[in-house]
């Protein structure tokens, strides 16, 4: 059953880079929602052939990835670029808004040593830092500008990218118990979920850490102990299981603060995680609310517990998205469309080490 997965797998790679290669602009300017982010639009796309380029090593796909870069670029002006359903994105939210575009950029430009370009970018993308009332959350907020900055510095080499990371991880440290007592930071945030809670955090220091050698503040280490013991709230049910708001999220946070502290409590924490991601129901395909967010999370746990079910289970709820694509909202998008199931497919297709998109480093 898995090797039939895998061939699907890898049949619907093939078809789905196929149609993006020939996927007109004009045709993408006139759907609904959001066209020029990294979340919605035609970011995510450039993001999703950036990585598709890497897997199979691939110099056009990096070419046509610069050309939606460029696509997305210039579709910032236009009024539709950042909005949907009635709904404005913060211009500073890394997957909703136009710091996305900025990251991407800087990203492929960097991936082709196109150095002015990609000078350009970081420059714009430190000019687009959260607000000082933007949330430290990872979807909308700080959090997520520090993923962003981990990956430039782990991925290309882009001068002035530590320094403005560095300034984001001292901005999100200062804030821990802003509203709080001190006895665990972030109080202010009631969710415990990864895209607009404590989760993704937590996640964005330790990834920053590992990639820029920056030592965490001696706080962080208990918090986090006393994070996990906590478990977490009930939330909403529908997303139980998922990246954004459940246990897939909170598995990928375990999973990469077992591998920097080497602490059994996190190790005992994603293995938790994982069997209650792997167990969830949903109708959902894509990586930020269903089944292709799951299977990110249970490929990162299978770093912890190598000979454990967690990678065919992965496989299994990768073909789960695979056969529900068809209601995602923003079908070519990358976390609700088949670009960012295209990086799914291609991480388990091809050895190397599963990231999830615009998430891990």
């Amino acid at each position: 059953m898995v090797r039939d997965s895998v061939s699907e797998l890898d049949g619907f790679a093939t078809s789905c880079l196929e149609h993006l290669r020939s996927l007109p602009f004009e045709d993408w300017r006139n759907k609904e929602g959001p066209t020029a982010s990294l979340k919605s639009g035609a970011a995510g796309v450039a993001f999703a052939l950036w990585r598709a380029s890497a897997l199979l090593d691939d110099p056009d796909l990096l070419a046509q990835a610069d050309d939606w870069r460029a696509r997305a670029v210039a579709e910032s002006a236009w009024p539709r670029a950042f909005s949907g359903d009635g709904t404005e994105a913060r211009r500073d939210s890394l997957f909703s808004g136009e710091a996305g575009v900025h990251f991407v950029s800087a990203l492929v430009s960097g991936s082709l040593d196109a150095q002015a370009a990609r000078d350009d970018s970081l420059q714009a993308l430190a000019r687009s830092a959260p607000a000082p009332d933007a949330s430290l959350e990872f979807l909308d907020g700080a959090a997520g500008h520090l993923a962003a900055y981990s990956m430039l510095v782990s991925e290309i080499e882009a001068p002035g990218a530590k320094q403005s990371g560095s300034e984001m991880a001292r901005r999100i440290v200062g804030a821990a118990f802003k509203n709080g007592d001190g006895s665990a930071p972030w109080k202010d945030m009631p969710s415990f979920a990864f895209a607009r809670g404590r989760a993704g955090v937590y996640f964005s220091l330790i990834q920053w850490a590992d990639a820029s050698g920056e030592p965490l503040p001696d706080w962080f280490l208990p918090g986090l102990k006393s994070f996990a013991r906590a478990g977490r709230e009930g939330g909403d049910p529908r997303f139980s299981a998922s990246w954004c708001g459940g246990a897939a999220g909170l598995a990928l946070l375990w999973t990469k603060a077992f591998e920097h502290f080497k602490d059994e409590i996190f190790r005992d924490a994603a293995l938790k995680a994982a069997e209650e991601a792997a167990g969830g129901a949903d109708a959902l395909s894509d990586l930020c609310c269903g089944s292709g967010g799951r299977a990110y999370a249970l490929l990162a746990v299978s770093r912890l517990d190598a000979r454990g079910p967690w990678k065919d289970r992965a496989v299994h709820l990768a073909s789960l998205s695979l056969d529900r694509r068809a209601r995602a909202a923003s079908a070519d998008s990358l976390l609700k469309g088949q670009a960012g199931l295209l990086c799914l497919a291609l991480d388990i297709l091809k050895a190397g080490r599963p990231r999830f998109p615009a998430v891990e480093s």
